[in-house]
């Protein structure tokens, strides 16, 4: 029975879920099934309807299921994802207290032992459905809220099952049922969830209301077509609904489909033909089809007949493609058996030669073979690459399930293919393996090393020599692909954006980092715009390192409290041994994290790096707000020097140089000549939750004062700290307050920005420079 998309209308009031609009054109195959009040539907017909395929408060992600949806037919379906999916909470009552209630779901179990799938919560406690710690197994367990589950009904599916099920339980004062595709899998009369005040109240996915406790695991499975019914719904009504998930069949039905798919052209179409009786006769068929690319054959079919119970009797087994089929007493199942072949297309690029391509049986592996010419050696294998070893000029497709279309790249002997070289004077044309034929773009260079990175795994470098390359959108790196300066001064290797921002496009920031085996370094970058979190660079969430690096010129605007002008790090990233000049944030009122650089994770680290002279937003109608040079929420900034930043406003609380939250740190970081748009030093501001130590800052007003809580703080003038703070030298000054008055911690780094030792003495000095020793001195005893 082919459903159309049901759209999933949501009421969050004690009154009841009305029925879709498809729904009620559809009614329930019963007739007899009471109302509905909650009906989460997720088979949208296009990509472009998943923005409406469920109504409600909850934060809906949807993944494909492919082929493998549970409805015969039915291809590229989806369902809810509840690996990622969040909680829906708050939804009002769902029932009256007391009342029988079923709960009915098409879902899979998923992988994770224990691993929740739906949590239904009531007054009287959590009913949770999920798999069991070893395959196949379901478990429906319940528990007053919030604590470990006191009662359970199981059943168990054949190991590694990821099929589709309609799993339901029906609750009633009196004990429990659990069903499975309609089938009765087991019952309680101690089982009772819903006790004489217990009603439905909210529901959650993938994850348990209150915590995990012990043995259970966020993230079971999928989830699809949820329906909660007033009623303790009967054997036959929950079967009913089976057979229109096409999960069952009924006594008058005859179900079709394919093996090992649903392939070729049968008569009856796939899946489910309703209200046969007894005696009649249906002709059945199967025809296959031939592409220069498939070639598929029906071989025969096996049929069933299936018992109320589900217990299915061989019938008749047959080679034949057309027969007769006469209905029974018993529901029927019709199996047609199909033979696939897939052709799997071979090329080869220039200076070289492969085996040839053929026919290959459905599931069949099939075995590949480059040989390159004289001069030249394998590269790597291109086109539907999945599975197998792109490196290996004699490899394998384990298993052709699909036509394949491969072709061998060849490169000149010497060359290494984890390798790029860049230069301004290059050409994308060029193959970039060598430094006499760069390519000319950096964008050119990643995209030849993409497959290289994410198919075959390997770490890939790319060589940037000295010149200025100028952008117009970010260079983005997700794979485990570096890029190195070939000078060691970041200023011979500039990477300057050329665009500005607008709303129409928003993001022209320089780089983009998003893999925790990522390191950029010896390069400058300038002039990044970008409407939110990092003007210049941005650590994403899958983190990365950027070091011996210039950040300059950075810019942000709007964007909802945009952050970073110069650098942001939202993910366990790293920015160390950099200097980051500059950088404004502007036409932004309702900021509140104006910034150069930001922080906003708990591996979010910034090291041993120079941050001088950012400037906030010239709009100073919002005097509350804050504008620093370094601005942690999440992370550790240590061993930063600070200075000449200024804030736009006057209030107390718009820092100028170092701000931290809560979850913030600071350790042996200078913050001086930070100043509000009156010239008054903003040096430091700190949550009481934050830990901060060793830090120095200016005096304010001549007083000392010194944010509560911070052990070791230090305070002076810029000209006290510095060697020659007029002439912009920043070294610590010889025997001067920052001097050996820092904190030594682990992993500290070996050099300081300027590539001196970073410990000279017994302490490292406070700031991003180390400081001269005072020379030897001679103790005698």
């Amino acid at each position: 029975m082919n459903r159309t998309m049901l759209s999933a209308i949501f009421c969050a009031v004690a009154a009841l879920c009305s029925i879709s609009a498809a729904h009620a054109a559809n009614p329930d195959v019963t007739g007899l099934v009471p109302k509905i009040w909650w009906d989460f539907e997720t088979r949208p017909t296009t990509a472009d309807a998943l923005r409406n395929a469920n109504m409600g408060s909850i934060d809906i992600v949807l993944k494909k299921e492919g082929t493998f949806g549970y409805q015969q037919g039915v291809t590229n379906g989806w369902a809810l994802d509840t690996s990622v999916c969040r909680t829906y909470s708050n939804a009002g009552t769902y029932s009256t207290p007391g009342n029988p209630i079923t709960v009915s779901a098409v879902m899979t179990l998923g992988t994770n032992p224990n691993g929740i799938t739906l949590n239904v919560r009531t007054t009287a406690g959590d009913l949770i459905i999920r798999r069991g710690d070893t395959e196949g197994s379901l478990v429906v367990a319940w528990g007053a809220k919030q604590q470990a589950s006191s009662q359970t009904l199981t059943t168990a599916f054949a190991d590694g099952d990821s099929a589709f099920h309609l799993v339901s339980v029906v609750g009633t004062s009196t004990g429990t049922e659990l069903y499975v595709d309609g089938q009765l899998k087991g019952s309680s009369p101690d089982f009772t969830p819903w006790s004489a005040s217990g009603k439905v109240t909210q529901m959650q996915f993938g994850s348990h209301l209150g915590g995990l406790q012990t043995g259970d695991v966020q993230h079971g499975g999928l989830i699809d077509d949820l329906r909660i019914h007033a009623a303790a719904l009967s054997a036959e009504q929950i079967k009913a609904i089976a057979a229109e998930y096409g999960l069952a069949l009924l006594p008058s039905a005859l179900g079709v489909s394919g093996d090992p798919q649903d392939w070729g052209t049968v008569i009856p179409d796939y899946g489910t033909t309703s209200g046969l009786s007894q005696g009649d006769t249906v002709s059945c068929s199967a025809t296959g089809s031939e592409t220069e690319s498939t070639k598929i054959i029906p071989t025969g079919y096996s049929l069933y007949s299936v018992a109320s119970d589900g217990g299915e009797t061989p019938v008749e087994e047959s080679d034949a493609t057309s027969f007769t089929y006469t209905h029974g007493s018993d529901a029927g199942r019709l199996v047609w058996h199909w033979a696939q072949s897939n052709m799997v297309t071979v090329a080869s690029g220039s200076n070289g030669s492969v085996s040839e391509g053929g026919w290959a049986g459905y599931g069949e592996p099939f075995s590949l073979t480059a040989a390159p010419d004289s001069g030249y050696k394998f590269g790597y294998w291109t086109g539907d690459v999945a599975g197998i070893d792109i490196l290996s000029a004699s490899t394998v497709i384990p298993s052709v399930t699909a036509p394949v279309s491969l072709a061998a790249e060849f490169v000149k002997a010497g060359a290494d293919v984890t390798v790029q070289y860049v230069s301004p004077t290059g050409s994308d044309d060029n193959d970039g393996y060598f430094e006499s034929s760069p390519k000319k773009t950096i964008a050119a260079a990643l995209a030849a090393l993409d497959l290289i990175a994410s198919v075959a795994g390997r770490a890939c470098t790319v060589h940037v020599a000295e010149g200025r390359y100028s952008i117009s959108k970010p260079i983005v790196i997700t794979n485990a692909i570096s890029i190195i300066g070939n000078d060691l001064e970041p200023s011979s290797v500039i990477v300057s954006n050329t665009q500005g921002v607008a709303w129409a496009n928003k993001n022209h920031r320089c780089l983009f980092v998003n893999n925790p085996d990522v390191r950029v370094s010896g390069m400058t970058f300038e002039n990044g715009r970008d409407y939110g979190d990092g003007g210049n660079v941005r650590i994403d969430a899958n983190g990365g390192m950027v070091t011996n690096c210039i950040l300059s010129g950075g810019y942000t605007r709007e964007g909802n409290d945009s952050a970073g002008a110069n650098v942001a790090i939202t993910g366990p990233g790293l920015v160390t041994h950099c200097k980051i000049f500059g950088g404004w944030q502007n036409n932004c009122q309702g900021c509140t994290k104006m910034s150069s650089v930001y922080l906003n994770a708990a591996g979010a680290r910034i090291e041993n790096c120079l941050i001088d002279g950012f400037k906030g937003s010239d709009v100073s109608s919002q005097p509350t707000k804050n504008s620093c040079g370094i601005y942690v929420e999440k992370g550790v900034a240590v061993n930063c020097t600070v200075l000449n930043c200024k804030s736009p406003y006057t209030d107390a609380s718009g820092v100028a140089g170092i701000l931290l939250l809560a979850n913030g740190v600071a350790t042996n970081c200078v913050s001086v000549s930070n100043v509000d748009s009156n010239g008054t030093v903003r040096a430091f501001m700190a949550s009481q939750a934050a830990r901060t130590s060793h830090c120095a800052f200016d005096a304010i007003a001549g007083e000392t004062t010194i944010p509560e809580g911070m052990p070791n703080a230090v305070v002076g003038t810029a000209e006290s700290f510095f060697k020659d703070y007029a002439n912009g030298d920043y070294t610590p000054a010889s025997g001067g307050p920052l001097y050996n008055a820092g904190a030594n911690y682990e992993g500290m780094a070996s050099v300081d920005l300027a590539g001196n030792p970073r410990k000279i003495g017994s302490k490292v000095d406070i700031g991003c420079y180390e400081g001269d020793g005072l020379g030897m001195i001679i103790l005698v005893r």
